[in-house]
């Protein structure tokens, strides 16, 4: 916002609760301690006299005093950024966000392209990790993630900024895998049950059908539509193999 102040930035939270409550509050508190002179929700032209906005209305607006402004929105509705040209996003929390609404803010990167080629890495996500969802499928997974992606992972425990003792504390009340994901930002599966263990890297491979070995079929009857299972078993290695 301080380099490229004709610029539209974003930022954006799941709901409106958790952007007013949570991410605006923090961001906002870092203007008013070391950034520039700024309004949220108010008319800049107000305090400022001459000032070019954008907008005709900033209820949801931060304008800078530099001329720079800047969305902020929630994502429960995100029909309503598809008309947004915009240069730089940050997202916050968002494994509980829709892929389709994290694709449509892709899509509003536009009309500010000057600006646009020159931003070191113009989108920006902050999150707790969610399982093997689709943030893990385009940042986590080695394999399908964009490659022009960086994904940096850091613990509670490298937080400066929490009390004394709030990860050990989380610690003990945590299960491991739990703590994996809420503490130390990895990918984990926590579906409970048999697979509650379950690590990718370790547990999927290619594998084939053996003669040697009957087949099991496994059925949940719970679920909709009904889930099946073939499965084979080798006593000798102590492995289960799906098929």
């Amino acid at each position: 916002a301080l380099d490229w102040p004709k610029a539209v930035g974003f930022v954006g939270a799941n709901t409106y609760l958790q952007l007013h409550k949570s991410t605006l509050p923090q961001l906002l508190q870092l203007f008013s301690e070391y950034g520039p002179d700024y309004v949220f929700g108010t008319d800049p032209r107000r305090k400022w006299g001459q000032y070019t906005t954008r907008f005709p209305k900033h209820e949801n607006v931060i304008s800078l005093k530099n001329g720079a402004q800047i969305l902020a929105y929630s994502l429960d509705n995100y029909n309503v950024i598809r008309g947004l040209d915009l240069a730089y996003i940050w997202l916050d929390e968002t494994r509980d966000t829709e892929e389709e609404a994290f694709q449509v803010l892709l899509a509003r990167r536009r009309g500010f392209q000057d600006v646009c080629d020159k931003l070191n890495h113009p989108v920006r996500i902050t999150t707790t990790p969610d399982g093997f969802d689709w943030l893990y499928d385009r940042f986590g997974d080695p394999t399908r993630a964009a490659q022009d992606a960086v994904l940096i992972r850091s613990s509670s425990y490298e937080n400066p900024f929490l009390p004394s003792g709030y990860a050990d504390n989380l610690a003990r009340q945590y299960s491991r895998n739990l703590a994996k994901q809420e503490l130390y930002g990895e990918f984990i599966n926590l579906q409970k049950g048999r697979a509650y263990a379950f690590e990718r890297h370790r547990h999927v491979a290619k594998t084939e059908y053996e003669p040697r070995l009957p087949l099991i079929f496994t059925h949940d009857f719970n679920r909709a539509p009904l889930c099946s299972v073939i499965m084979q078993a080798d006593e000798t290695s102590g492995e289960a193999w799906v098929l």
